[in-house]
């Protein structure tokens, strides 16, 4: 199996089949391509139904800020059509930092699939060195412009960092049947499901 695979693997029984990290952790580590520490790392980067819970505001905040882009882009394609010849290069560069990008992010928040955030950070972050190297002197408008790139540049690198499923790597003494001691490392991620109203009822609290 490659990374790909792998990835693909847990993505399809953690996001679509409704696994805990752990239960796709235990069905996965048995392959031997990889280390188990490498197959955590690769299930951390898939936010659990807890992860996914804590970051929803911020995610419903950065899809208004990307499609906020994505209008504004449209409207500058448009108003630029309409008083001038149009430079086919700049009008590719526009939509692909404007519409592309902008899309592809709301794909990956959409999809839960928040570490693709930090490359797209990374375009827009290209698109606003573009603007500052076209442009000499910003006029105020293009400054209120760059307000929801960077904007989105930041939201886009933390919730890159908090959409990760934390784990832990525990080290137990165990016996074998030689009765010599024997450490062994285990991977245990943290607690997947969120607690809803009926568990509150159940636990007394």
């Amino acid at each position: 199996m490659t990374k790909r695979e792998l990835r693909k693997e847990a993505y399809r029984r953690i996001i679509k089949d409704g696994e805990t990290h752990q239960e796709a952790y235990d069905a996965l580590q048995h392959d031997k391509s990889f280390s188990k520490e490498e197959i955590a790392e690769i299930l951390s980067k898939i936010p659990s139904g807890a992860v996914i819970e804590r970051v929803r505001i911020w995610k419903i905040v950065f899809i208004a800020v990307l499609a906020t882009i994505i209008l504004m882009r449209i409207v500058g394609i448009a108003l630029l059509a309409s008083v001038t010849i149009v430079n086919p290069v700049l009008v590719v560069t526009m939509v692909l930092f404007g519409l592309v990008v902008p899309g592809m992010a709301i794909y990956s928040l959409v999809a839960h699939k928040y570490e693709g955030l930090k490359g797209l950070s990374f375009l827009f972050i290209l698109s606003i060195f573009r603007s500052f190297r076209k442009f000499d002197d910003l006029d105020p408008y293009m400054i209120i412009e760059m307000i929801p790139y960077v904007v989105a540049i930041i939201l886009g690198f933390w919730l890159s960092h908090i959409g990760k499923t934390p784990y832990k790597r525990i080290v137990k003494d165990e016996e074998q049947p030689d009765l010599s001691i024997r450490k062994t490392a285990h991977i245990v991620f943290e607690e997947q499901q969120v607690k809803t109203s009926n568990d509150l009822l159940d636990s007394g609290l």
